[in-house]
């Protein structure tokens, strides 16, 4: 996720006479990075029912940092070269494509909280692709693991031990949980990804609770559906 970025566009498409279409801007948006050295992925964030979905994934080869070839919203040097564009030896093949993770992207929330702390000056665009910050994708609850809400309830506790100079928040909240410490690793490793608890430098702890995660303690404005 944090070499992946946000890329925001629009278009406008001429009328369309046969089609009884007029002229309108077509907005896109892109969550794109690499997959490897060799190729990148490309997700198209569409609207469906009101909640942002994945509508379409681009695999293609990974020009970022080309000068002659650079990957721009799920675009690559096939645009204008067609068939005669390069790629890595043996095209993409079912390895390639087993590496694309799609679980990042089951609930947008990870998407627009990686853009809040990220990139957020990425805010008002998405706010125009009605992809609001508050805008809320698929509850992950049971099997699939804690609910927002939940998650926010332990970066909280977290955050209070850190804010402690605790020395091992993950051991402490694990015990406390009767769960192993790298459960709790992976739960705030989830709630940073979500948005919910701020980064942190790589390897060390740290992070506090921001405006989204806030919210969904607040019994005033959060609904746990």
């Amino acid at each position: 996720m944090d070499d992946f970025t946000l890329t925001l566009s629009h278009e406008d498409v001429p009328a369309i006479t046969w089609a009884h279409m007029e002229a309108h801007t077509v907005l896109h948006a892109w969550w794109h990075g690499p997959i490897n050295d060799d190729w990148a992925v490309a997700f198209r964030l569409v609207l469906q029912e009101g909640q942002p979905v994945v509508g379409e994934v681009r695999v293609f080869p990974n020009e970022l940092g080309d000068p002659d070839h650079d990957n721009y919203a799920g675009q690559w040097s096939a645009e204008v070269e067609g068939s005669h564009a390069q790629v890595p030896v043996r095209g993409v093949t079912s390895a390639v494509l087993k590496q694309v993770k799609l679980s990042a992207l089951e609930s947008l929330p990870d998407v627009i909280g990686w853009v809040r702390t990220q990139q957020p000056a990425h805010i008002d665009n998405l706010a125009r692709h009605e992809l609001t910050p508050e805008m809320r994708g698929r509850m992950r609850r049971g099997p699939k693991g804690p609910s927002d809400k939940q998650l926010a309830g332990l970066a909280r506790a977290y955050v209070d031990l850190v804010s402690g100079d605790c020395a091992n928040p993950n051991e402490v909240l694990a015990k406390r949980r009767k769960v192993k410490p790298q459960r709790i690793r992976d739960l705030i490793h989830a709630a940073r990804n979500r948005g919910i608890l701020s980064p942190a430098t790589r390897g060390r702890r740290g992070g506090y609770l921001t405006e989204w995660g806030q919210s969904l303690l607040d019994p005033k404005t959060n609904r746990d559906k």
